[in-house]
């Protein structure tokens, strides 16, 4: 395990979960990440890596990262994209997407390039934290998703339960990583490092209502000035099931473009989180209630159990067959 690890502050000292009410919604904070305005520098994923003092992922022992792999199918060189996919110690990374069109689209090039940062969604409603069994996934007051490994037992049901598949495994300790929103640097009022580092502010960490605000006004103004051919900017994010994503995109290309395991079509919550949350949790509450009733009910009726006297025992032991 990376050294960096130690350096957040136990999760404990961290401010605790409050209740949902009336006005939660306005202290929640968020992230937009602007594809648009992204010139895939890979700032971010170095800013994470350094905050949290994390060893270059190809040093990483068993893991086999084929990076700068050719794309499948394709006439293209190798990718730029800097690793496959997230790990245990790769809160973000970006993905690389060059598409070739059978006509010159802007700018007369049939080759165009889109990015995509990948990391956790701090959804509103969080798949993860619905299906841990030992509570160890809170959503905080701020609405963002911490894991507090010293309860995590490495169950994996988040990595099942989330969406967009976004936890991962430690590969010998089996406890649960994912992005936090450096909720060590957010609890005292600063920026998480990758918005932090990013030089052409397509990643913007804020309220997550003033946000949405600043992706509207940034749609609207990439159509209005988009190079004729191009395809028109867009928002990602899924208010209804998901009550929101807390990180959510301004992308500028067919969803086909970035569909994948973390980018979904559809964002929403899995049918077996919802029948574990639903059905399966609420029997099982109820199979152990109805146990606890059901002894105490034998108690009333019954009794405690009355165990015989050492005097009767002998008796029996005298009388028994094996004795005679």
């Amino acid at each position: 395990m990376a050294q960096g690890l130690q350096r957040q502050q136990p999760f404990h000292d961290y401010p605790r979960l409050i209740p949902r009410d009336g006005d939660r919604l306005a202290k929640r904070v968020g992230m937009l990440y602007d594809m648009t305005r992204c010139i895939g520098c890979q700032a971010c994923t170095v800013a994470c890596k350094q905050w949290f003092d994390h060893y270059a992922t190809f040093d990483e022992r068993g893991l086999q990262q084929d990076l700068n792999r050719p794309h499948k199918g394709s006439a293209l060189p190798t990718s730029y994209q800097s690793m496959n996919d997230l790990t245990w110690q790769d809160y973000t990374m970006m993905r690389f997407y060059e598409v070739e069109h059978a006509a010159p689209v802007a700018g007369g090039s049939r080759v165009s390039w889109h990015f995509l940062k990948d990391a956790c969604h701090h959804c509103g409603y969080a798949p993860c934290a619905a299906v841990c069994p030992v509570n160890a996934i809170a959503q905080m007051e701020n609405g963002q998703i911490v894991i507090d490994h010293n309860t995590c037992i490495g169950c994996g049901y988040c990595v099942n339960g989330c969406w967009a598949h976004i936890p991962r495994l430690h590969p010998e300790t089996g406890k649960a990583y994912k992005c936090d929103f450096c909720y060590d640097r957010t609890s005292h009022g600063l920026e998480p490092m990758c918005s932090k580092a990013c030089p052409t502010d397509c990643i913007v960490y804020g309220y997550l209502e003033d946000l949405r605000e600043i992706a509207e006004k940034r749609v609207e103004e990439y159509n209005r000035l988009k190079p004729e051919g191009a395809h028109p900017a867009w928002i990602y994010d899924n208010r209804e099931d998901l009550d929101g994503m807390g990180v959510f995109y301004v992308l500028n290309a067919p969803i086909e473009v970035y569909e994948g395991p973390t980018i979904p079509k559809e964002p929403k919550v899995p049918d077996a989180v919802l029948a574990w949350q639903d059905v399966a949790k609420p029997l099982g509450w109820l199979s152990f209630w109805g146990m606890v009733g059901a002894a105490f009910l034998h108690f009333v009726t019954f009794g405690p159990k009355e165990l015989p006297e050492p005097e009767e025992l002998e008796q029996a032991e005298a009388s028994s067959p094996e004795k005679a």
